[in-house]
């Protein structure tokens, strides 16, 4: 329980957390004045932010606060010092655990002080939003902090997700700037091939299918599951082969 209290404190008690946090609120701004500015609701000037490209990079700041932990723990031979205490295993699951959890809260954080914000200037709906809105917000109407919370989250899964990727390939290339813009880059490559090679496929495109909105398989139920399954899959992958890599790392010294 120690240890785990310490990878709580190293993950959200430090200066990365923050900036991270605010990096996320800037990225939305930034997507907005970059194109269209505040428009007059929060449910438009959401959406503006989220379908320009700098939002992409919201979910990169998402990897700042503790994706490169594994990184400086061989760099620096804090691990030498963890594993008297703990075994392997346990050191490698908790810590890919603390990175997704540092992730997805970050990018939950700051959507919602970007939403905050923006309400104190628009009201949450303006009439024609009623008109056109997403089954998403059809199932929580009128309840909009709720709607926010759970698209933040779909996206602070992917963003774990990117950022534990990061963090594997820092073990072969020990770079914070490789953690950092790994998401950014695998993003864009990934919605440049689905939109290339799988058009009409919208299962294949990661921004849709993590992105509850968009329901990509014309089942609410199933839409919303899908993200969840895949990325448990792709994360109990990397920490399969996480933990092999650095069992390697260690044996070979």
């Amino acid at each position: 329980m120690g240890y785990m209290k310490i990878e709580m404190k190293r993950a959200f008690l430090s200066w990365r957390f923050i900036i991270a946090v605010l990096g996320v609120v800037f990225s939305h701004f930034y997507s907005i004045y970059k194109m269209t500015g505040i428009r007059g609701s929060v449910y438009k000037t959401y959406e503006s932010a989220t379908y320009f490209i700098p939002y992409l990079l919201s979910i990169a700041f998402c990897a700042l606060p503790y994706a490169q932990s594994f990184c400086e723990d061989l760099k620096h031979k804090y691990i030498n010092q963890i594993l008297i205490r703990v075994k392997l295993k346990k050191y490698v699951f908790s810590r890919i655990l603390f990175i997704c959890l540092c992730s997805a809260i970050t990018m939950i954080v700051g959507t919602m002080i970007f939403i905050i914000l923006i309400r104190m200037q628009v009201p949450w709906v303006q009439t024609d939003d009623l008109q056109r809105m997403d089954e998403l917000g059809e199932m929580l109407e009128n309840h909009y902090i709720i709607y926010y919370f759970v698209r933040s989250f779909f996206t602070g899964i992917l963003a774990a997700c990117l950022a534990i990727l990061g963090s594997y390939l820092s073990l072969y290339w020990q770079s914070s700037f490789l953690i950092i813009s790994t998401p950014f880059l695998f993003l864009y490559t990934a919605i440049f091939v689905a939109n290339s090679f799988f058009p009409d496929i919208a299962q294949t495109n990661i921004i849709l299918c993590f992105n509850p909105i968009f329901n990509v398989w014309s089942n609410m139920q199933k839409s919303l599951l899908y993200p969840v399954v895949i990325a448990l899959i792709f994360l109990f992958i990397l920490a399969v082969i996480i933990y092999k890599k650095i069992g390697s790392i260690l044996w070979s010294k």
